[in-house]
C-alpha cells in the first residue's frame, strides 16, 4: 500500500528497473533522514529504528515493495549495492533455498539476464552483462558457473553472480556435451568435451589449474559407433554419458590417458519419452519424460540395470537441456519433485511434477497448486543455476 502524498516520489521500482552503473551494480542516491517532511502522510507510524528491523527481514522483490511503501520506508531501505558483501549477506543467504532458472533474453538488449525464483516466482534481471550468450546455448551448468562458447572455438566460464570470467584454451573441435568436475577456481576443475563425427568419436579433457591444452582420446567401440552422448555426469572418478536409445556409457578413471573401451550399460530402452541423467549423492539416476508421466530409475552397481524409484525423499530433480541437478530441498514443499524449464501460461511460475501424485504443480509461495498441461518451454538459452558468490 501507498499513500497518496508519496506517489510521485515513491515510484516502485521492480528489479528489472534497477539503476546500474557501468560495473552492474546498484548505486542510486536515497534521501537523508531531515528531507523527510514533517507533515508526510506515514502509512506506518512506527519508530524508524523498527523500520530499519523489518527491512532486515525483506528478500528480492520484498524489499523493493517496501521501499515504495512511503519516504520513510524509502530512507530505511537504501537501494542495495550487490558488490558489497555486507549489504547483500541476506540474498546470499535467501538464494540458497533452490536453484534457479536462468534464462537469456533475446527480446530485451543483449546482455540481459532473468533469474526467476522457482519458490516465490520473483524475477530478477541483470542488465549489461558481461557475456553474450546470444547464439549458442549453454553448455554447462555447475556450481554457481556456466560453461558456454565466447567465440569460435573458445569456451568460457562465466559467473553472473560475480561477473567473473574465465577463458579456456583454443580447441578445434565444437563439441557436443560438456561436463566439469569443479568450480573452475579449484585446483581440481576438469573439463571433459565430446566430439562426435561419422566415425570419429573422442573425449577431450582439460585440467584447469594446469593451464595446459586440450588432451585428445579417440574412443573404440568395439562395432557400430554411437552418435549421440548426453548429460556427461561424474561418479566418483568415473564419468558416465547419456547414449543412444537410454543407454548409459562409462569412461573408467578418465584421468589415465590410454584408448578407451566404451563400455555400455543398463537396457536399450525402458519406455517412450525423452531421457535426462543425473546424480544423487554418488548414484546415477535415469530421468524419463514422457507425454503424461514422469518416472525416475536408479542404477543397480551390481547388475548394472535400472530399477524404478518411486519417491525421492527429500531430494528434487532440475531438469535442462544439458545439464541436470539433483539437490536436497531447503523446503518441504519442493521434496520428492522434478523441475523444468516451464512456466505456467497464466502467472509464470515454474512448473514441477511430482512423485507422490503423479501430477504437474506449481508453487505460489508456500501453496502447492495443481495445473493442467505441463506449462510452456522455453526456447532462448537457459539453464539451472545454483547461486554461488565466490
Amino acid at each position: 500500500m501507498r499513500s497518496k502524498v508519496d506517489d510521485e516520489d515513491s515510484e516502485l521500482t521492480c528489479d528489472s528497473e534497477k539503476e546500474e552503473d557501468k560495473n552492474g551494480t546498484i548505486d542510486v542516491r536515497s534521501p537523508t533522514y531531515e528531507e523527510v517532511e514533517l507533515n508526510e502522510t506515514r502509512l506506518l507510524n512506527l519508530p524508524f529504528h523498527l523500520l530499519e528491523m523489518i527491512t532486515d527481514r525483506c528478500i528480492g522483490v520484498e524489499y523493493m515493495y517496501f521501499r515504495a511503501t512511503c519516504k520513510r520506508c524509502r530512507l530505511a531501505a537504501p537501494l542495495i549495492r550487490w558488490s558489497d558483501k555486507t549489504t547483500s549477506r541476506r540474498l546470499h543467504n535467501y538464494s540458497l533455498t533452490s536453484p534457479w532458472l536462468m534464462v537469456v533474453d533475446k527480446n530485451k538488449d543483449l546482455g540481459t539476464i532473468n533469474l526467476i525464483d522457482p519458490v516465490f516466482g520473483d524475477k530478477y534481471y541483470m542488465k549489461r552483462s558481461r557475456v553474450f550468450i546470444d547464439r549458442d546455448k549453454i553448455l554447462c551448468s555447475r556450481f554457481g558457473w556456466l560453461l558456454f562458447y565466447s567465440g569460435a572455438y573458445i569456451l568460457s566460464f562465466y559467473n553472473p553472480f560475480t561477473s567473473e570470467i574465465r577463458k579456456l584454451p583454443y580447441t578445434h573441435l565444437h563439441f557436443d556435451s560438456l561436463c566439469f568436475s569443479a568450480p573452475p577456481t579449484s585446483p581440481d576443475c576438469m573439463v571433459v568435451g565430446f566430439y562426435t563425427r561419422s566415425n570419429d568419436v573422442r573425449v577431450c579433457i582439460h585440467f584447469v589449474a594446469r593451464e595446459q591444452p586440450w588432451r585428445t582420446i579417440q574412443l573404440d567401440f568395439g562395432g557400430a559407433p554411437l552418435r549421440h552422448f548426453r548429460f556427461p555426469t561424474f561418479c566418483g572418478r568415473d564419468l558416465y554419458v547419456l547414449c543412444d536409445k537410454g543407454q548409459v556409457c562409462v569412461l573408467k578413471n578418465l584421468r589415465n590417458f590410454q584408448r578407451y573401451n566404451v563400455k555400455k550399460v543398463g537396457p536399450e530402452r525402458i519406455c517412450e519419452g525423452d531421457y535426462f541423467l543425473v546424480k544423487r549423492d554418488q548414484q546415477l539416476l535415469l530421468v524419463v519424460v514422457g507425454e503424461c508421466i514422469v518416472e525416475v530409475f536408479k542404477m543397480n552397481d551390481h547388475t548394472k540395470g535400472w530399477e524404478k524409484v518411486n519417491c525421492l525423499g527429500r531430494y528434487t530433480i532440475y531438469i535442462g537441456d544439458t545439464t541436470c541437478l539433483c539437490v536436497e530441498a531447503k523446503a518441504r514443499e519442493m521434496e520428492n519433485a522434478v523441475f523444468f524449464p516451464r512456466l505456467h501460461s497464466r502467472d509464470g511460475n515454474v512448473v514441477f511434477y511430482s512423485l507422490e501424485t503423479c501430477r504437474y504443480h506449481m508453487l505460489n509461495g508456500k501453496n502447492v497448486e495443481e495445473i493442467v498441461g505441463v506449462g510452456r518451454e522455453h526456447t532462448y538459452p537457459h539453464a539451472w543455476i545454483e547461486p554461488s558468490w565466490s
